[in-house]
């Protein structure tokens, strides 16, 4: 999906990435400007600072969840050894010691 056939192998279509991460990026930061502007006089930086945070967070998330698995695709070494960090992998359980 973000593989650019007219680019190096393993390369992201950088155009199709920065279109969605645009728009992902007006989705989030929305909401963080709502706060700063709710924000009471002498207040605005603690009234948006949290926000702006998780905006930028959520973002570069996206982007990685985006723009990676593109390049493990093409990437032999890379798709054998690839796994999500969301899934457990947990192969037994623990021992009592």
């Amino acid at each position: 999906m973000f593989l650019s056939d007219t680019s190096q192998a393993g390369a992201i279509d950088r155009d199709d990435l920065m279109h969605q991460m645009t728009e992902r990026f007006l989705e989030l930061h929305n909401p963080a400007l709502d706060a700063l502007d709710r924000g009471p006089d002498g207040q605005w930086i603690a009234a948006g600072e949290s926000a702006f945070r998780d905006a930028f967070l959520q973002r570069t998330k996206a982007s990685l969840q985006a723009g990676v698995p593109g390049k493990v695709a093409v990437h032999a070494i890379a798709q054998a050894a690839a796994f999500s960090p969301s899934e457990s992998r947990v192969v037994g359980s623990a021992r009592s010691a």
